[in-house]
């Protein structure tokens, strides 16, 4: 059974990391249950997030472990909530480690919100990165 969604976090995390002229559309999907799965079904290959904010990885990083690293430079919070296309992880909160552990390189189609201004993306096809509003040294 799927966690009932945290609406408040899936909303800010589209006004921070969406591109704008597809915001609008996108919290009309998360905050209607009915609607909501429309949203999770672009996961897989979403391409509305604003590009500035991508920071991909060298491919020798491009590893969970990698992945940790980056984030953690980044100070994530301690747990991360988690909007997937895969309904055992859509909408639960799980410790940084183990939810990027079970995401990348298996699940497609999953975001891990680490704070209100950092966030990771698996997508299909090994399209993977981190998304940070926040300016910082490093990959981009």
């Amino acid at each position: 059974m799927t966690a009932a969604p945290n609406t408040a976090i899936e909303l800010a995390f589209i006004d921070t990391f969406v591109v704008r002229p597809k915001r609008a559309r996108y919290c009309s999907l998360v905050v209607s249950p009915r609607l909501r799965p429309s949203f999770l079904a672009t996961l897989h290959s979403f391409s509305d997030f604003d590009p500035r904010l991508k920071v991909t990885l060298p491919r020798r990083q491009n590893t969970a472990r990698g992945f940790l690293t980056e984030l953690r430079r980044r100070n994530p919070g301690t747990t991360c909530y988690v909007i997937s296309t895969h309904a055992d992880l859509d909408a639960i909160t799980l410790p940084l480690e183990s939810a990027v552990d079970e995401v990348h390189g298996i699940n497609d189609g999953t975001i891990i919100i680490c704070a209100p201004t950092l966030a990771y993306y698996e997508g299909e096809r090994r399209c993977r990165f981190i998304l940070d509003s926040q300016p910082h040294g490093g990959a981009r």
